[in-house]
């Protein structure tokens, strides 16, 4: 599948917006996402999460992914250890606000 999401990251520990497309109309992330019997993984193509920590999507991110639907807003708590590269490393949680997820299959 691919996913095309507007969202903000907001670090629980620092209190601050760390990373936002929000407020860019011309910037959406997008990521492929796949589901095998043992399990899910997604990959960014682009936007500013693929800028900012690369290119393997959070697990955090994925997990909701077969509860919602397409254009789905969905509010996240994530774990350091389902988190990106950076969270992981500094052991900060963050919270996602993922606007809109549209969901080609």
């Amino acid at each position: 599948d691919q996913i095309l999401v507007r969202f903000s990251e907001y670090s629980l520990m620092d209190k601050v917006v760390t990373v936002s497309n929000l407020d860019y109309a011309e910037v959406v992330d997008e990521f492929n996402y796949r589901v095998t019997s043992s399990s899910i993984a997604g990959q960014f193509i682009q936007g500013f999460m693929l800028s900012y920590y690369g290119p393997a999507v959070p697990a955090g991110w994925l997990v909701p992914l077969d509860y919602v639907r397409d254009g789905a807003c969905v509010k996240l708590i994530v774990p350091s250890k389902m988190g990106h590269s950076s969270a992981m490393q500094s052991v900060y949680p963050y919270y996602y606000y993922i606007q809109k997820y549209q969901i080609y299959k």
